[in-house]
């Protein structure tokens, strides 16, 4: 499924609709990630989720994160429980990891009864709205089986290079890369 679809009918266009839509691509920007598979041995299991960032390492990436770093930008997010925990997206730590050139990985932890249990997870927009990441409302049933975590043989991540279809070459991982960069270029004109 897609995360987003834009389509533009020719009509009159605003600043608050550019705006939104910005918000939204940022959002999609991250995504979650079990750190393990949750056991559910006890009656509430506490889940060790991974926010990741799709951008690699380097300036495009620490722009991006300085600037939510600046505004504060909070993340949102609830398992089992009712109330919504708030915790700021981009800690001191986070960065300090970013600029040593590793990837954005910030560590929250939902409780789950069961793999039915749905993930909230959003953050802050720069219009006061707060923006679902990738794929959320995530349920835990399939965020384990996108992560393929129970296959017998582990994630195709976990495999060596030409295994599976987690092949990537270095010229598509390239052009990924150019194209999210000219994206977050024209972006920074709307924020």
């Amino acid at each position: 499924a897609n995360d987003i679809t834009i389509s533009y009918d020719g009509g009159r266009y605003t600043r608050q609709l550019l705006e939104i839509i910005s918000n939204r691509l940022f959002s999609c920007l991250f995504y979650v990630e079990l750190d393990a598979l949750p056991t559910f041995y006890h009656d509430i299991e506490v889940c060790s989720i991974n926010v990741l960032c799709r951008l690699a390492p380097g300036n495009a990436l620490l722009d991006l994160l300085y600037r939510f770093f600046r505004r504060k930008v909070c993340i949102y997010y609830q398992g089992l429980n009712l109330k919504q925990t708030k915790a700021l997206l981009c800690t001191d730590n986070v960065m300090d990891k970013c600029r040593q050139n590793q990837p954005f990985i910030r560590r929250i932890n939902v409780t789950a009864r069961s793999r039915n249990t749905q993930l909230s997870i959003r953050i802050d927009g720069t219009d006061g709205r707060t923006y679902e990441l990738s794929n959320c409302p995530y349920q835990l049933s399939r965020l384990t089986k996108d992560q393929e975590l129970e296959s017998p043989f582990g994630s195709y991540r976990n495999q060596g290079i030409g295994v599976g279809r987690g092949i990537k070459t270095d010229h598509s991982a390239l052009v990924l890369r150019s194209e999210i960069e000219q994206l977050l270029e024209v972006m920074r004109f709307i924020i």
